[in-house]
């Protein structure tokens, strides 16, 4: 089963002002940061921006573990995807595990070109289709 938050957990959002074309939210568990981002970021400054918040919120709740689902169009070309995951991994990604989970197979395929080439900049992430196998990998 797929959730975002359990229930007995209020969904805690994160600094994501009106104006911004997406939402953020996150939830503390027990061994990682669980961030949940929705809306347009398929454009590269609006997927970096968002992981500015999240890499922001994980250096200020001490966490070294991640996991971010994804629930977003991603109409990018090659080199959008290319240049988002170079500048993400510039934003400072070291250190910290992230599982990242996109349940969207059609951009499934796009996210883990992301991956790779952030992996290959020194990121320490992995992609995954569910919420399951992702907590899965960083627990164990």
């Amino acid at each position: 089963m797929q959730t975002l938050f359990d229930q007995s957990e209020p969904a805690k959002p994160g600094y994501s002002p009106p104006s911004k074309p997406y939402k953020l939210y996150f939830a503390s568990r027990e061994k990682y940061l669980y961030a949940f981002a929705s809306g347009r970021l398929d454009v590269t400054e609006n997927r970096v921006d968002c992981w500015r918040e999240i890499l922001q919120r994980c250096r200020e709740e001490e966490y070294f573990d991640l996991l971010v689902y994804q629930e977003s169009p991603l109409n990018t070309s090659l080199a959008e995807r290319f240049s988002a995951a170079s500048e993400i991994v510039a934003l400072g990604v070291y250190g910290i595990r992230i599982a990242y989970v996109d349940g969207d197979p059609e951009s499934f395929e796009h996210n883990e070109f992301c991956a790779l080439v952030a992996k290959n900049r020194g990121a320490n992430i992995e992609m995954f289709h569910t919420v399951e196998e992702a907590h899965d990998w960083l627990v164990k």
